[in-house]
Formats: C-alpha cells, structure tokens, sequence
C-alpha cells in the first residue's frame, strides 16, 4: 500500500527472520565483557543501583551475579532505640522521622 495513512505492506519473510534472529540469540550487538572491578561490586546494592552505576541493564546484572553464585544485597534496616520509640506520638511522624539520624 502507499500514501498517507495506508500503513506499510510488510513482506512475508520479515517478521518471521526476525524472530528467528532473537530466538537464536543473535541480537545484533557484542555485550561488554565484565571487569573484575566490575563483578567486586556484585551484590553490594540493589541491582537497580549498580546497573546504573555500571551503565548495564538490570538483567545483565542480575545474570552475571547470579552465575557468580553472588546473593543478591539485603538491606537491613537500622533498629529503633528505645529513646526513639518514646517520641513516637510527641510530634508528627515527619518531625520525629527528621530527628532520626541514619537512613
């Protein structure tokens, strides 16, 4: 079809050799190998974190942590004192959440 607004005749082949080409994981571009600087900082954050720090995507990351056998972070909160739970209901969550030090 041509002209404005008809949309585009697509060959019969097109979409098939496409699909071909991803199933066989040929995507068209060569990945970056991983340094060792890079792979040290595996599991340190989030995937999210790192992949962006890294200028990888998360899957890479994920992936690449995973085939090192490198647990993914667990963030661990820090606990409450016991002084800091007694101001809790003396000033709004926001002010007392202010005073707190850490994250």
């Amino acid at each position: 079809m041509s002209g404005r607004g008809g949309g585009h005749k697509i060959g019969p082949n097109t979409g098939r050799r496409y699909h071909a080409t991803l199933d066989a994981g040929n995507t068209g571009f060569k990945r970056r190998q991983w340094s060792e600087a890079e792979e040290e900082v595996l599991g340190t954050n989030t995937d999210r974190v790192i992949a962006t720090e890294l200028l990888r995507t998360e899957p890479e990351v994920k992936t690449r942590r995973e085939e090192l056998g490198i647990p993914r972070f667990a963030h661990e909160p820090r606990r409450w004192t016991l002084e800091e739970e007694r101001l809790l209901g003396t000033a709004s969550d926001y002010v007392i959440a202010r005073r707190r030090p850490g994250p």
